[in-house]
């Protein structure tokens, strides 16, 4: 009984914290709403199955179907960037767009940032490649310790560990709805941004690990050695794109005027 009680008063405390501390309390005294934003919602709301245009200019959810239940991988291995506001099928994905900021520093960036080059597109290629390692360990955790605690919880096995993976599962999933709701809303593909989901970091990185501590158990060790290898090679190339990046601050990109 000590435990419900300690979780309950911590999650009391939090809500607390974000009524009084956080600007919310003042947007809902405000404006009537605690989630007010600085962008107002697309005048035309997207419709589930039939393709609605946008007023916007840069228009991401094109049905609620295809923002959030596809993954258009294929597309996204392409050309894995967005290059001004010309129209890609990747960018009416959600999954996509998040899967792909995660990945990818160039997919989408600001003026100072830009980089066309062969080599960063193939950087990215590389990267969006392998990123499927870690995205589908981190699938099969979040499935199977979602899977167990609601299993726990409807058979009333309740205890401190139940309760800390719970907090740490409904904060991943608690990100991924946020930026979901928010982007659908919104209808812009600038709005799905992997960003939003950082502050969650802890959380997915523990159901990655969930994932990857059952499963790679699994693998022969000839595959479980290439998959260090490629694991090493992805964050490799992760520093290279960052170096990319702060080589640009200090160089003009080539056929780019700032």
């Amino acid at each position: 009984m000590r435990t419900p009680m300690l979780a309950a008063a911590y999650l009391g405390v939090v809500l607390l914290a974000c009524i009084y501390l956080a600007p919310y309390g003042d947007f809902y005294k405000q404006y009537g709403s605690p989630f007010v934003t600085a962008m107002d919602p697309d005048p035309i709301q997207a419709h589930f199955f039939t393709y609605v245009p946008s007023q916007g200019g840069r228009e991401g959810a094109r049905t609620g179907f295809s923002w959030f239940f596809t993954f258009r991988f294929f597309d996204l291995v392409a050309l894995p960037q967005l290059r001004g506001l010309d129209y890609r099928p990747f960018r009416s994905s959600l999954l996509t767009m998040l899967y792909g900021h995660w990945h990818y520093l160039h997919l989408r960036t600001p003026k100072m940032w830009i980089n066309y080059s062969p080599l960063v597109t193939w950087l990215g290629r590389i990267l969006v490649l392998l990123g499927l390692i870690p995205a589908t360990y981190f699938l099969f955790g979040a499935l199977r310790t979602t899977g167990e605690v609601v299993r726990k919880f409807l058979s009333r096995q309740v205890d401190s560990q139940l309760l800390g993976r719970c907090f740490l599962v409904v904060a991943a999933l608690g990100y991924f709805a946020f930026v979901g709701i928010f982007s659908y809303r919104l209808r812009q593909f600038s709005a799905a941004k992997a960003l939003y989901i950082y502050p969650g970091f802890v959380a997915l990185y523990y159901l990655f690990a969930e994932g990857y501590e059952k499963y790679r158990q699994r693998l022969r060790p000839s595959a479980l050695m290439l998959q260090r290898v490629a694991l090493a090679l992805l964050c490799a190339l992760y520093v290279a794109d960052i170096l990319v990046v702060i080589w640009d601050q200090f160089h003009r990109v080539p056929g780019v005027r700032f």
